[in-house]
């Protein structure tokens, strides 16, 4: 009868460690990565400083990425560029974050900016730095098809790759031509910013980079 007892216990137990796994299974399907943070304590705050790239992506869709122990504050303005970002920082920067997407360079992607971009993307980056002691996520640019910006923004994502040794970066630029010639990643009627795949593409991008900083 004992026997008998400790097999049906042991049988249970087995049970209930099988239905505990499988809601595991299914929170990290939902939440991701972030579902294994501390349930308790303050959430980590991530913002996006940048152009209409960010501006039409619903914030890249990070707040279903990342998760719920996240937040995600857009910043973005459209038609922003690196000097004009610069000039507005201190009312951008109301608040405390611990990750700052900087999503910017397209805008500067013209006759006569490219040049100075470098400089002008140092200035911004101490502004920041002057005012938040957040992480810094620099974005290389996803390159668009539109050939009057396209090699400009080559030449801009030479510069802001040199960066990856100062600060951690997520390639769109890689990401966009890997998956160009066997996916539409635009609409025939803009070029320059990317369709639903493409800011999923993105999204992934950052959220991945992004998880990277608690899950090492």
């Amino acid at each position: 009868m004992k026997s008998y007892l400790r097999s049906i216990i042991f049988k249970f137990h087995n049970i209930l460690f099988l239905l505990l796994i499988s809601c595991v299974g299914k929170e990290g399907e939902q939440h991701g990565l972030s579902s294994l943070l501390p349930l308790v304590g303050p959430l980590s705050k991530v913002g996006i400083i940048g152009d209409s790239l960010s501006q039409r992506s619903d914030g890249f869709g990070l707040r279903q990425k990342l998760g719920f122990r996240f937040t995600v504050t857009d910043y973005s303005v459209s038609g922003m560029d690196v000097p004009g970002c610069t000039r507005m920082i201190g009312s951008v920067l109301t608040e405390r974050q611990d990750l700052l997407i900087l999503e910017l360079g397209t805008n500067d992607a013209i006759p006569g900016s490219v040049n100075q971009f470098p400089e002008n993307y140092e200035t911004l980056l101490s502004s920041i730095q002057a005012r938040s002691n957040a992480i810094i996520l620099v974005t290389i640019l996803p390159p668009t098809i539109n050939p009057g910006y396209r090699e400009n923004i080559f030449q801009i994502n030479s510069y802001l790759k040199s960066l990856n040794s100062r600060y951690p970066t997520t390639d769109m630029e890689s990401v966009f031509l890997e998956k160009e010639k066997s996916v539409s990643l635009y609409s025939q009627t803009d070029p320059v910013h990317p369709n639903p795949v493409g800011y999923d593409l993105m999204g992934t991008a950052y959220a991945d980079t992004i998880l990277k900083f608690y899950f090492k």
